[in-house]
């Protein structure tokens, strides 16, 4: 999930070109969560048919919480296709929850406007995958972190988390979500996770403000959010965003939280500007200010704070933090 490299453009992947891109490893030892079991063969090769069988499957280094390859299958006309593979490195029910989430996001969000690959099987128990996970479509396309053009680039984002966030949560059809409020705010209940945000310059401060802005949040109706949208779970191709990806704790919740972890992962970017155009472009979009942006800035924030790489960027995140207390009226 955080950090995770997942469904790149396989010839760029075995290339191994440019800063993004990782070493490629085959799918058979405990880092890339063990070989797939011949059943796991099996329903790869059905949903490839015409008698595919899979000649290779790779995985790309990089990820926390799951192990994602890209298994390639050839048919029985000597044609080659493409599928991946998702396993959680996570044990018991949580790996199951994950699974059936992002599994019914996918599915959820199928022709709503959202790219995302097709959902094509679940396995919650790991007992035909060897790992609690999934299969989906693969989709061409690459991350884009350093945009030559910010304004564009923050638009389109801004527009994905428009579209996503304009599913509304309906609790009898989307009981697979997770809780995103409740997940973003994790740390305050946490007593080794707040230490170390307090142990950090200005921890104090910002957890403080969290928990007050959080004990009196504004209610807002709740959306399908992502929970982890930045950008390296956004894969472009031609100039256009191909597919939004890593839906493992696709959640319900309050729609500013995207827009909260976004800004704040362009600001330690030093993208200020591109920040901005994203939440212009956003309201926009909704045609509505975003409420309660400044709690979940700050949330963003507290959670990065342990992060050595993080404290690098400390100029950048004093300035954005002072925004977030603006906006959130402290």
């Amino acid at each position: 999930m955080r950090g995770a490299v997942t469904y790149r453009v396989l010839k760029l992947a075995e290339k191994a070109s440019g800063p993004w891109c990782k070493p490629i490893m085959v799918c058979s030892n405990s880092i890339t969560g063990g070989p797939i079991p011949p059943a796991g063969r099996d329903v790869l090769a059905a949903l490839a048919g015409d008698g595919a069988v899979v000649v290779a499957a790779r995985t790309f280094a990089g990820s926390f919480s799951n192990y994602t390859c890209l298994v390639r299958l050839r048919t029985r006309r000597g044609t080659m296709e493409r599928v991946v593979l998702r396993r959680f490195s996570v044990e018991g029910e949580i790996a199951a929850r994950r699974a059936h989430a992002e599994f019914g996001a996918l599915k959820l969000l199928r022709g709503s406007g959202v790219p995302v690959p097709d959902a094509l099987y679940l396995d919650p128990t790991g007992e035909v995958l060897g790992r609690p996970g999934l299969v989906t479509s693969f989709i061409e396309g690459r991350q884009v972190y350093d945009p030559e053009n910010t304004s564009a680039w923050a638009r389109a984002l801004a527009s994905a988390l428009a579209s996503i966030h304009s599913v509304r949560y309906e609790p009898a059809r989307m009981a697979f979500l997770f809780d995103g409020n409740h997940i973003g705010t994790w740390f305050l209940r946490d007593e080794a996770a707040a230490g170390q945000i307090t142990a950090a310059p200005g921890g104090e401060d910002v957890i403080r403000q969290v928990r007050g802005l959080y004990a009196s949040l504004a209610p807002d109706r709740p959306s399908l959010i992502h929970v982890d949208f930045w950008p390296g779970n956004v894969l472009w191709d031609a100039g256009r965003i191909s597919a939004v990806v890593d839906w493992e704790e696709a959640s319900y919740g309050d729609p500013a939280f995207d827009l909260g972890y976004l800004r704040a992962n362009i600001a330690r970017r030093g993208l200020d500007k591109a920040g901005d155009d994203l939440l212009e472009a956003y309201e926009a979009e909704t045609g509505a200010p975003v409420k309660n942006l400044g709690l979940w800035e700050l949330s963003a924030c507290a959670r990065a704070m342990p992060n050595v790489s993080v404290r690098i960027a400390n100029e950048r995140m004093r300035s954005f933090i002072e925004g977030a207390r603006r906006r959130a009226g402290l």
